[in-house]
């Protein structure tokens, strides 16, 4: 077995006894060079040593939508990430990482208010789904956490363990796979962690179930998901998706999933799953949970459907002293102007995030 400076097979063989089967559902792995093998069912899960990810390929899983899925969200990693991640380095990560922690503060985000506060030693695992291009997971992990992570993108799945391994934390993992059928044991997570993930995926009831399934006892799920009664819905996704034309002959997910997260660049694959809840839908999407909290936030001006809006509140804050938060660029892909204090006092009645806080019981 090949060895690396970071010891990742080490790593891998100790999160070994909390892996899972999706095809299966056993939990009896060989680990050699290039394959994580199931015991049981003889199906190899590929290892990249090079990015450091162990793909949980869905194929078995996959279908047209999820195949989209890969797609539009591979896309957008190439429009926001790639760029970035090619020049990355232990020094550029560090300071990032400082800037962004900055701007959850400023921006009263979930990462922040909900999720730091958890994480309170070194010894508590836990799962982030949807891990994006990894600003959140590697905040976690400079924090001592030990993190893993899953993607079912795999520039995504990569770009995360990148950024893990240049924390210097010795714990972390990334693997690529679905949030419907997640390779993870029962009751092995302290808290899993997911902001602005699971409204896309095919079933959101799935996905929140298995968010259940792997979580100990008592354990925590911290979520990001899109409010329904907000300004970005009303004044700014229905209008667009009437413009659209969309609204009057797909479903509500698919309607809305066409006119959010942005265009695609080098496919033609548009977001295919946009869901948003009301906070009774919440409640009862989360019914097998105890609701420890929740809170609404993200008000921006600019989610009116108005003409050159976002350039025009952009102007007006800079002339007004505000810059782009360099914070922003990890996760976002660019620095932002962030909320201004107005716009956090809104957002607590108008904000398309629903911030959750909710507990397996014992």
């Amino acid at each position: 077995m090949k060895k690396n400076s970071n010891n990742f097979y080490e790593i891998l063989d100790n999160c070994k006894k909390n892996l899972l089967c999706p095809k299966c559902n056993k939990s009896d792995f060989l680990i050699n060079d290039t394959n994580l093998s199931c015991k049981n069912c003889k199906t190899n899960y590929p290892i990249d040593i090079n990015s450091r990810v162990c793909s949980f390929s869905p194929s078995f899983t996959m279908n047209k939508t999820k195949n989209e899925i890969m797609d539009w969200w591979g896309d957008l990693y190439e429009q926001c990430y790639a760029n970035d991640d090619s020049i990355i380095n232990e020094n550029s990560l560090s300071k990032s990482l400082i800037e962004l922690e900055d701007m959850f503060k400023k921006r009263n985000h979930l990462a922040y208010i909900e999720m730091l506060p958890l994480l309170t030693n070194s010894d508590q695992k836990v799962l982030e789904i949807g891990p994006g291009s990894g600003g959140h997971s590697a905040l976690f992990a400079s924090k001592g956490i030990d993190i893993t992570t899953i993607d079912i993108t795999l520039s995504r799945a990569i770009s995360t363990a990148m950024k893990l391994s240049l924390t210097g934390n010795k714990k972390g993992l990334s693997f690529q796979g679905d949030s419907e059928t997640l390779p993870f044991n029962d009751n092995t997570f302290d808290i899993v962690y997911s902001n602005g993930v699971l409204h896309h995926t095919i079933s959101t009831e799935k996905a929140i179930s298995e968010v259940y399934r792997v979580l100990k006892p008592g354990g925590k799920a911290v979520l990001m998901l899109y409010s329904r009664h907000s300004s970005q819905y009303w004044l700014n996704i229905v209008p667009r998706a009437i413009i659209d034309g969309g609204i009057f002959h797909l479903s509500e997910e698919n309607w809305i999933g066409r006119v959010t997260e942005g265009s695609p660049k080098f496919g033609k694959v548009k977001n295919p799953i946009t869901r948003v809840y009301s906070a009774k839908q919440i409640k009862e999407l989360l019914t097998n949970f105890k609701l420890c909290s929740l809170r609404k936030s993200s008000f921006q001006f600019d989610n009116f459907m108005l003409p050159r809006f976002n350039t025009i509140r952009n102007s007006f804050l800079n002339l007004l002293g505000y810059n782009p938060h360099e914070g922003c660029k990890i996760v976002y892909g660019e620095p932002r102007f962030i909320d201004t204090g107005l716009e956090l006092k809104l957002g607590k009645y108008f904000g398309w995030d629903w911030n959750i806080v909710a507990k397996k019981p014992l």
